[in-house]
């Protein structure tokens, strides 16, 4: 019952913190998605994240003013790959790798105060979505235990490369 709990509120907090908004750079003709919480947090229940705050991040390195992510080239899959491969080490690679819109929604404090909650996380499986969307199935280590679910992430393009612009937990 304990570990119900613990999940629950963190999976409540994680979603505070890691939900994002609409993001002006995004393809009108792909349909608006329900719950957006970015991808940095594992979720048993659909919505969760540390609480949340739409300000802006408070370190020169949280701005993350990169204009092209750290992936180039390469699929989807690849670049969804690549940006779980920095995480939960390094956050600011992983912030950068976060469309400016998507990152207005949430502080870069709150992002690196879920991942610092992270031992480790791998990508198991990668899978085409709708609209150029990615799913991934994750799994998380932390001092919890084994934690294993479903993001879809929203991808846009930039440059040769991608920008997260949204994500959800879909299972």
């Amino acid at each position: 019952l304990l570990a119900l709990v613990a999940v629950l509120l963190v999976a409540g907090v994680a979603w505070l913190v890691l939900r994002g908004g609409d993001d002006p750079g995004r393809d009108t003709a792909a349909p608006p998605a329900g719950d957006r919480t970015p991808s940095r947090s594992p979720d048993r229940s659909p919505d969760r994240s540390p609480s949340g705050s739409a300000t802006e991040p408070s370190s020169p390195a949280a701005t993350a003013e990169t204009s092209a992510p750290p992936a180039s080239g390469g699929s989807r899959s690849d670049f969804v790959e690549s940006y779980y491969g920095v995480l939960p080490d390094d956050t600011e690679s992983g912030w950068a790798m976060l469309s400016e819109g998507y990152r207005a929604d949430t502080s870069y404090d709150d992002y690196r105060g879920f991942w610092q909650t992270i031992d480790a996380v791998s990508v198991d499986d990668t899978a085409p979505a709708p609209n150029g969307a990615v799913d991934v199935t994750l799994t998380y280590t932390s001092d919890r235990g084994t934690e294993q679910e479903v993001r879809r992430l929203e991808l846009e393009r930039s440059g040769d490369g991608y920008l997260i612009t949204g994500d959800q937990a879909i299972g």
